[in-house]
């Protein structure tokens, strides 16, 4: 079974769903678009310099989708991250590590380094969820 959510919250700005979820075998996956810099206080995406500014509201909006759709961090298994520049993974670091506070349980991921993001943005977050269920 597949379905499409759109979890109260969650921004998208193009032909996309923020979050689809597959269900198999006894095992549910939810995969989430990528989040951006849309900070939900200001009604806008924060596209300022602060390169932890843009990580942390990036995490926050996925940390929204999982939850508007029934998850958490602790069941992502992989994160990737999409910057503009090297450059900006130490901040990126930062605001993920204060998301991500449990060393041991920390999804796989990746950092890709792109020419561009959407609207201007430096920063982007994907992600892949998992639960078994029973």
């Amino acid at each position: 079974m597949i379905s499409y959510h759109r979890p109260k919250g969650a921004l998208s700005q193009g032909p996309y769903t923020p979050a689809v979820e597959v269900v198999a075998n006894g095992v549910k996956t939810l995969y989430v678009s990528g989040q951006g810099t849309y900070d939900p206080a200001l009604k806008e995406k924060y596209l300022g310099k602060d390169i932890k500014r843009q990580a942390t509201l990036s995490l926050a909006n996925l940390v929204t989708i999982l939850s508007g759709c029934g998850y958490s961090v602790t069941d992502l298994v992989k994160v990737t991250i999409f910057a503009i520049s090297p450059d900006h993974l130490s901040d990126i670091n930062e605001a993920y590590e204060e998301v991500f506070t449990d060393g041991n349980a920390l999804p796989a991921r990746s950092a890709v380094i792109v020419a561009g993001l959407p609207g201007g943005m430096a920063v982007e977050i994907e992600a892949v969820a998992v639960k078994v269920e029973g």
